[in-house]
Order: structure tokens, then C-alpha cells, then sequence
């Protein structure tokens, strides 16, 4: 199939080499073109799904979308984004175009089925009414938008999930941004640090751990690096040991990174996902929220929210930043017993947390006990539908 295609000639493209190009990227755009269809199939589906963001002046935003999907036709219709933010968390549509195309199309429908190309966003249609939250009106900030958009991302791979739950991942753990500056003699320095976020299990897959999520990309900054060239100090980079989202496939955990300042200075917060866990799919439990910390040289603590303008500090003082946990992806009771085994040898679980959270016994001296695995297994299983089938009162 043969896709006319408009595209300016550049000098980067020799006159023979432009028209091969073309002749060899019609079948692409073509198969591109199909991929929306494929993805859902002819019969229409309207999904509704919704999501929340951390609360900014004690509001909280909902992020809600429609989505209908009708042959290879898409609408995702913001109708009911967040109106009011007073702070810069807003976003341009833009922002809403590329966002619902990297989640619908090329990470959750196609990734790494064909190459990206243009035949992949024309069947998509996007309403994003002015004044919502993906299209804000002048003159409301726009800076800080990542963190939204991830949101706007994570309700769209909800809907999807009910479409398509073999190409989705569980709710995904968003990021928190600190925006790090000083003064050093007659020079302003500045260092913004992405701490990463993790993904939710994903099917036969287990959410990926401390990672730059959806559609960003930042690598993290070697702890070398920034201590060779700011005056900061990191104290622990490693992941959490609270626990993960249950599930077939485990949710990703997050990292905690602890810095200290050496010199007086400043910093600015963007982040989300403080209150609403990322959430569960299909048996799987919901993940963990994230949390920022303020130690004080004194020895004084305080919990930041997720949103912080700016603020002092002082040599000593500590930021330690907890990242969150992917949602889990199915029934923990069909999680392999011999992924069980290996979450302990990892330290992710103890012996007691195997058997507790995934209904796996673990012997003493560190094998699983199958036969008496796959009883407790049938106990556990019968007590829940039981549980799920009583009648409500």
C-alpha cells in the first residue's frame, strides 16, 4: 500500500536519495496507518478513565478523558481537565498532542513493531477544550509540565488497559524534579535533577525499576559528576526497601536519593504522585506513593509537597527523596513461584513476605517447597472467590 506523503526536500537529501526515501517510506506510513485499527479493532469502544493529581492549595485536580474508538478513528476528548491551577503546572496542547500519541501509539500500541512515522498520528484525533488543564490560556504559566503530562499519560494507558491489557503497562510512578542553585561568589549555579519514577508490571514482564518514565528520557547524573562540580554531596542512591506493588508481574521500585548542600543555596520542587498511588491493574495491587524530605542541619525534619517555589538552605541541610512504586499487573497468587525465590535472593521480599504477599513457601534452606506451595495457593484462591463473589448488603 502506497501513501502520498508531503514533505519539504532539504539539502540534507540528495535529489535520488529524496525520492527513494519516499518511494520506501509509503509502506510504512501505510502500515502506520492501519496500526490504530489493528490495535482495537472495527467495533467501537468508549472508555472513560480517570486520574488524580497531588492537591495544589488544598484542590484536587482530576484528569478525566473520553476515549472512542471507532474503526481507525480516535477522539480523546479532555472534557473534564483541571480548570483552575495557580501555580505553573499547566500545560499547552502541544504538550496534550505528543503526550496522547507517544502513549496511545508508539508506547503502547506499535513500539517496536515498526519505525515511528507520520502515518501514525493521522488517524488520531484530540479535543483539548482552552482553559483545561492541556490548554491553558495566556497568560498562565506553562514551565512545569512534565509532571502533569506524565499524569495525562498514565490515564490514557488506563483506558487503554481495558482495550488492550496485553500492551499496557500498570500505573506508572512519576517523577520529581529539584531544581538546585547557588551563589558562588559573583556566579548563579544551577542543577536540576530528574529522580526517577519507576513503571508498573507490564504483561510477562515486572514494572522496570527506578527509570525515566513514558514519554521522557533523562539519563541520570553520575554521583561522581555532580560532586566534582557543585558543591553537593550524595549521601545514598539506592532503592527503596519498603516494599512493591504485588502482582503476576511486580510493580518497578523506586530509588532514594539523599544529598546534602556544603554551602548555603536554594531549591524548587516539581513533582506528582505524593497521594495517589499508581494504581493496580487486573489483580495487582497499587504501588507506593513518594516523599520528600527536608533534614534540617539542626536536626529538624519536615515532609515537602510536591510543589515547592523555592526555598531556602542552608549548609548541612538534606534533601532525601523517596521515589515511588509501579502498580503490580495480575494476581500475585499466579506470580512465579521460582520469580518468588529470586525477589528473595535480591532482597526485595523476605521469607515471611513470599509467603504472605504471593502464597510461596520458602524452606530454610532457601528452595521452594512446590507441594506445599500449591496448596496454600488453592486455599488462598477459594477464600477469594469467596470474598469476591458474597453478595454486598
Amino acid at each position: 500500500m502506497y501513501i502520498p506523503i508531503e514533505v519539504e526536500q532539504s539539502s540534507l537529501f540528495p535529489a535520488v536519495a529524496f525520492h527513494v526515501a519516499l518511494e520506501l517510506l509509503g509502506p510504512v506510513i501505510g502500515v502506520g496507518l492501519r496500526q490504530p485499527e489493528r490495535l482495537l479493532g472495527k467495533e467501537a469502544q468508549d472508555q472513560l478513565r480517570a486520574d488524580w493529581r497531588d492537591p495544589v492549595n488544598q484542590a484536587f485536580a482530576q484528569i478525566a478523558l473520553d476515549m472512542i474508538f471507532a474503526g481507525i478513528a480516535h477522539a480523546a476528548e479532555g472534557k473534564n481537565g483541571a480548570l483552575a491551577c495557580l501555580m505553573p503546572l499547566r500545560g499547552t496542547v502541544d504538550c496534550a498532542v505528543s503526550t496522547t500519541l507517544r502513549s496511545i501509539l508508539l508506547d503502547s500500541a506499535v513500539h517496536g513493531r515498526i519505525p515511528q512515522n507520520s502515518g501514525l498520528k493521522r488517524p488520531v484525533k484530540i479535543v483539548a477544550p482552552k482553559g483545561t488543564l492541556v490548554n491553558s490560556i495566556f497568560p498562565a504559566p506553562t514551565i512545569a509540565r512534565a509532571c502533569p503530562a506524565i499524569e495525562c499519560a498514565n490515564t490514557i494507558m488506563k483506558a487503554l488497559a481495558q482495550a488492550v491489557p496485553e500492551q499496557v503497562s500498570a500505573g506508572v510512578g512519576n517523577l520529581n524534579v529539584i531544581a538546585f542553585s547557588g551563589l558562588r561568589g559573583e556566579s548563579h549555579w544551577v542543577h536540576m535533577e530528574v529522580y526517577e519514577g519507576a513503571y508498573g508490571g507490564r504483561y510477562r514482564k515486572d514494572g522496570i525499576d527506578a527509570v525515566d518514565i513514558l514519554f521522557t528520557n533523562t539519563r541520570n547524573n553520575p554521583i561522581e559528576d555532580i560532586e566534582s562540580h557543585l558543591p553537593l554531596r550524595i549521601h545514598r542512591y539506592e532503592l527503596r526497601n519498603d516494599g512493591h506493588a504485588q502482582g503476576k508481574w511486580r510493580g518497578g521500585i523506586g530509588a532514594v536519593r539523599e544529598t546534602e548542600w556544603l554551602e548555603d543555596g536554594g531549591f524548587s520542587v516539581e513533582g506528582e504522585g505524593q497521594r495517589f498511588p499508581p494504581w493496580g491493574f487486573d489483580g495487582g495491587t497499587d504501588g507506593f506513593t513518594s516523599q520528600i524530605v527536608l533534614q534540617r542541619n539542626n536536626g529538624d525534619s519536615q515532609n515537602l509537597p510536591s510543589k515547592v517555589p523555592y526555598l531556602l538552605a542552608q549548609a548541612g541541610d538534606r534533601t532525601i527523596v523517596t521515589g515511588p512504586c509501579g502498580g503490580g499487573y495480575g494476581n500475585p497468587l499466579e506470580r512465579d513461584p521460582r520469580q518468588v525465590l529470586q525477589d528473595m535472593h535480591d532482597g526485595y521480599i523476605s521469607i515471611a513476605e513470599a509467603e504472605q504477599n504471593y502464597a510461596v513457601i520458602i524452606t530454610g534452606d532457601a528452595t521452594v517447597d512446590l507441594a506445599a506451595t500449591e496448596d496454600l495457593r488453592s486455599v488462598r484462591k477459594v477464600a477469594l472467590r469467596a470474598t469476591t463473589s458474597a453478595p454486598h448488603e
